[in-house]
């Protein structure tokens, strides 16, 4: 098994002449672009498993365990799908949009690993314990007052980012998936020296996944518009070296879209998706398909899962939300605010919540009434 998978949607264009333009041979007509002339039987099982897999989330949609920590739009599923799978020697980016033919893009990562971006896999920490300082917190993660509302905390238990700033916010709880509301920063918000990075992920034993969304600043039909891509990164043993690296720049399906900023998205975070890692995100992108050839706010859902059932992760020990700016000299702005937190759709209680972790950042929870808000404000 590979010991990580990694991707990141780009702004690279795929070059379709390479590849193999089919409408009619494939299933709902798709348009395949596959320069590696695949097996058309194994292209045609892999359009049928994410055909059936869009069905399925689309009837799933109203279903209460979707349903409860879903954004209030009826075009979520007469919109954009984004689906894409990572196996061991390929990518496949799949994209439905409304008025267009479906296309499968096909790419294949590079086996050498020095072209490998570390700033994506930047989620490797330097934990320095220290003392609880939150009057608040008791040692078994239980509020001593239980009329506090919220608190503002700075590092309770400080650390380091190995190439960056940026705050931690970590679950101790047992279940098969992670909900939550994301809001998105404003542009006014997020000041990145190399790339900024929203999300949440888990941890299980040697394998830690970091699940969510990278800032990008040149998306939009003409490049000079602002918005967030999907990233997906699972590594075992804090290594990404693979022949399944999928290096930042070498998938597109997203292209010249993106989710708008000052939004909300909502993240669903799986560790064992039938032995897969999966994550799903639902939101608004600011165009209509992956060129932008119109510029309108259009629902977009994104799923991206890993291909070989062979993960099988069997537990987490730990959920995580994170809001960071991957940074040399520790600079930059960044902003992510985490509601309704839910594990198997049950809202996460204050007990379950560890102390936070920052890096020239801050964290405030409230968890006043029915409230369960995470907000990160990184300002280094």
């Amino acid at each position: 098994m590979a010991s990580a998978l990694l991707f990141t949607s780009s702004n690279a264009v795929s070059d379709a002449s390479d590849g193999q333009q089919t409408v009619s041979d494939y299933p709902k007509g798709t348009i395949v672009d596959d320069p590696y002339s695949i097996p058309k039987q194994d292209i045609n099982d892999m359009l049928l498993h994410i055909q059936a897999g869009i069905q399925q989330d689309k009837k799933q949609k109203a279903v209460s365990a979707y349903a409860t920590n879903s954004l209030n739009d009826n075009r979520a599923a007469s919109g954009i799908y984004d689906y894409i799978v990572i196996d061991s020697d390929y990518v496949y980016s799949y994209e439905e949009a409304p008025n267009q033919q479906p296309t499968l893009d096909i790419q294949k990562a590079p086996t050498d690993v020095s072209v490998y971006d570390p700033s994506v896999a930047e989620d490797t920490y330097n934990n320095v314990e220290s003392v609880n300082t939150d009057t608040y917190y008791n040692l078994d993660h239980t509020y001593a007052d239980p009329n506090m509302l919220s608190s503002s905390l700075a590092a309770q238990s400080s650390f380091q980012i190995a190439d960056g700033i940026g705050g931690r916010q970590t679950i101790q709880r047992a279940g098969g998936y992670l909900s939550t509301l994301l809001q998105l920063p404003k542009d006014s918000e997020v000041q990145q020296e190399e790339s900024a990075y929203n999300y949440s992920g888990f941890s299980s034993g040697a394998y830690e996944a970091d699940m969510g969304l990278v800032y990008d600043s040149s998306v939009g039909y003409n490049l000079n518009r602002r918005g967030w891509k999907p990233t997906m990164t699972i590594k075992r043993n804090s290594t990404v070296a693979s022949n399944s690296n999928m290096v930042s720049g070498y998938n597109d399906v997203q292209f010249r879209n993106a989710y708008a900023s000052d939004s909300n998205v909502v993240l669903y975070v799986w560790y064992n998706y039938n032995g897969k890692a999966r994550m799903k995100i639902t939101g608004t992108a600011i165009c209509a398909d992956r060129a932008c050839t119109t510029e309108q706010n259009t629902s977009l859902t994104t799923i991206i899962e890993t291909d070989s059932s062979s993960l099988n992760i069997s537990k987490v020990d730990k959920w995580k939300l994170l809001s960071t700016v991957v940074s040399n000299q520790n600079h930059g702005r960044n902003k992510a605010t985490y509601s309704s937190i839910k594990i198997d759709n049950t809202l996460v209680p204050s007990s379950a919540f560890d102390s936070p972790q920052t890096e020239a950042a801050t964290i405030t929870r409230d968890f006043s009434g029915n409230n369960n808000k995470v907000t990160i404000t990184v300002s280094g």
